[in-house]
Formats: C-alpha cells, sequence, structure tokens
C-alpha cells in the first residue's frame, strides 16, 4: 500500500516526559520550526505541524535527541473498519443463533446485562439524541430541519455522557452512520417489536467520537478517546477501527493508551480481519 496514506505528512506526534514544563516543550517546538496543533488533556503528547516540503524522518530524529522528547512518531491515520449494510444481513443476525453465538441461551442466563456496566464506543459518533445543530456546523451536516436525532431503535437505550474529540464538544451525534451501527449491534433498544436486537440491550453506552463524517481519524485523538472513556468509568472500549494493512506508523501513542486502560481495569475490544489478510 501507500504509505503516504497511512499518516498525516506534515504532522508528528511529540510524548514528552513527566514533569517537563509547557514553555520549554514550546521552546523546542518553535526551535524546529513547528506548531503545536493539538495538546492532550489525559497524556504527556502534544502533535505538531510543519511545512509539508521538510523530511518528516529527518524532523523526528531532531525532535528525539532532545532528552526531554521520549519519542516521536508520525500522526497516523486510522478508518471505521466497514461492515456490510444489506438489509438482510442485518434483519436476519444469523450470527446470533444456537449454531454461533447462541445469543437466545445467553440471554437466559444474562438477559442484556446492566445499566451499571458502561462500554465506550470509540467510533464517529452515535445517533443518540435530538439535538440542534450549532450554527458553525450546519453546512457540514445533512439535515432536513438543522437538529440531530436518535435513531429509532435507540430511544430505550442508556446512554452515559461522552465526548466528541473531532468537534470539541459534549455532543458525540454521527455524522456517518458507522457508530450508530455498532451501537446497535451492542445495544440497540431489544424486545420492542422494532428492528433487531441488541447483545447487551442493558448496558450503557458512551459515545466517543474519534472519527469524522468520511470514517477516518488520527492517532492522537483516538489516544485521548481511550483516556477519556477509562478515566469516566468505561468498563469496555469498542474500537470497530484500526489503521491499514501491514501498517503500524504512529501507534505508539495509542500502544501507551490502550496499556493505561487495560492496567486501570478496563477490557479494550477492537476490530481485526476485515482486510482479508492474516496481519
Amino acid at each position: 500500500h501507500n504509505s503516504k496514506k497511512c499518516f498525516k505528512e506534515n504532522e508528528i506526534i511529540l510524548n514528552y516526559k513527566e514533569g517537563i514544563e509547557r514553555n520549554r516543550l514550546e521552546n523546542i517546538t518553535k526551535e524546529l520550526d513547528t506548531e503545536t496543533i493539538y495538546r492532550s488533556h489525559f497524556a504527556n503528547f502534544v502533535t505538531v505541524r510543519f511545512d509539508k516540503k521538510r523530511d518528516i524522518w529527518q524532523l523526528i530524529k531532531k525532535f528525539e535527541s532532545f532528552p526531554e522528547i521520549v519519542f516521536a512518531e508520525p500522526n497516523g491515520i486510522a478508518h471505521i473498519f466497514w461492515t456490510p449494510n444489506d438489509p438482510l444481513f442485518q434483519l436476519y443476525q444469523w450470527n446470533f443463533d444456537e449454531n454461533h453465538l447462541n445469543m437466545p441461551l445467553a440471554w437466559d442466563i444474562e438477559q442484556g446485562g446492566n445499566s451499571s456496566v458502561i462500554v465506550s464506543i470509540l467510533d464517529t459518533g452515535i445517533a443518540y439524541e435530538d439535538h440542534q445543530i450549532p450554527d458553525g456546523e450546519i453546512g457540514e451536516v445533512s439535515s432536513h430541519d438543522g437538529w440531530y436525532h436518535i435513531s429509532p431503535d435507540l430511544t430505550m437505550t442508556n446512554f452515559v455522557d461522552g465526548y466528541d474529540f473531532i468537534k470539541n464538544d459534549s455532543h458525540p451525534n454521527d455524522e456517518n452512520g458507522h457508530g450508530t451501527h455498532i451501537c446497535g449491534t451492542i445495544a440497540q433498544s431489544t424486545n420492542n417489536n422494532i428492528g433487531v436486537a441488541g447483545m447487551a440491550f442493558n448496558v450503557s453506552i458512551m459515545p466517543v467520537r474519534v472519527l469524522d463524517e468520511t470514517g477516518f481519524g488520527t492517532l492522537d485523538k483516538i489516544a485521548d478517546g481511550i483516556y477519556y472513556s477509562y478515566q469516566n468509568g468505561a468498563d469496555v472500549l469498542s474500537m470497530s477501527l484500526g489503521g491499514f494493512p501491514g501498517d503500524s506508523i504512529g501507534y505508539g501513542t495509542v500502544h501507551q493508551a490502550i496499556i493505561a486502560a487495560t492496567n486501570a481495569g478496563a477490557i479494550v475490544v477492537a476490530a481485526a480481519g476485515n482486510a482479508d489478510s492474516s496481519q
């Protein structure tokens, strides 16, 4: 694949040592003629941007020559892992039957979990609320009346507060559809004569938007989405996203976030196998 698609060509994530003062970090970024465009509120990293004409790998070496920098890496790109939206695929949910997941038996044992269990969905957002679209976003969102609307079969689903790392607000609504689909698979309103069934329909869902309307996002925002999720009570983190086959560029920052989440007792679930590859 074309490696240029795997990361932002003019963005670097800087992971810095604990206790480094902000002024010192800013001096380093200015010394190398870069601009800080994103600062994590949860961990010791920032994202810087620079002129595309410069060589990213040479610049990374220069950053890593400073003792204050633990490591630097390109700001990688991740995307949704596609699932088919064919009506019969969703309608029949063959994978729920007794020959596969056997969800009817599972529901006899534990009927849909309980609301004390919080599942964070790091994705494109979720159609979880009726919310007026802010003026600045009207032209960016496809809406017939200027509002976001809750999906009809999520009206009985339990939701807790989430965050939108794309728009930087507390309304992580879905402009793509993928995150809403994932939410439905996990916790769609069930036993209500509408649509299909959710696997754990009684759990609470935390919407965390880390991917934009095209289904793409950067690893700095995804890492912060992970930190946000477990630090705000998520027991399970669901990430139906990933990079490009064979690519590992920029995942050091995300890896650290996942380690922190699992050390805190959270379960992290990520998509795999969608590229028809053993990698």
